[in-house]
């Protein structure tokens, strides 16, 4: 049987655009798969634990990381402590999204026209990590904890 491309370990590591990270995603992907057939598994990571949505957009995987912002500053609003129980969630099972967009984009590139080095430099290009949007939307994210810490000591002071 012949090897599909989201199989091959250069083509990982090409994708990933992190050699350091890629023993960590080598192990982690192979628990998607099973003899060929998909599966979901759990496969712990701190980042996407406490930066989920930041996790995502680091891994250009921007539709996702909108989605879950939604979502998780809807749940925050509305139920307060089950944010934790999504956290936890995030923690163990958004490695698996990096995978299904490596697999997919893998899958597309395989079927482009050219030989293997245009389609490492294409999975390159496609892959690999947005380090400006990562550090652009770690600033917010410190503006918005500077913003609440304010408005509550706003709150303090006006009450007193």
């Amino acid at each position: 049987m012949e090897q599909k491309l989201y199989q091959n370990e250069e083509i990982l590591e090409t994708y990933l655009g992190t050699p350091e990270k890629y023993e960590w995603y080598k192990r982690a992907f192979a628990k998607y798969e099973v003899n060929g057939v998909e599966k979901i598994a759990w496969n712990w990571s701190w980042y996407s634990f406490f930066f989920s949505y930041i996790y995502l957009i680091y891994r250009k995987c921007y539709v996702e990381a909108i989605l879950l912002w939604i979502f998780q500053t809807i749940v925050a609003c509305t139920l307060g402590i089950a944010g934790i129980v999504i956290m936890i969630l995030c923690g163990g099972f958004l490695p698996y999204l990096v995978y299904k967009k490596y697999k997919k984009t893998a899958m597309e590139v395989e079927n482009i026209d050219g030989d293997y080095q245009k389609k490492l430099e294409t999975m390159r290009e496609l892959g690999g990590v947005n380090i400006l949007a990562r550090n652009i939307m770690i600033g917010l994210f410190i503006l918005s904890i500077i913003g609440i810490l304010s408005l509550a000591a706003f709150a303090v002071a006006a009450a007193l």
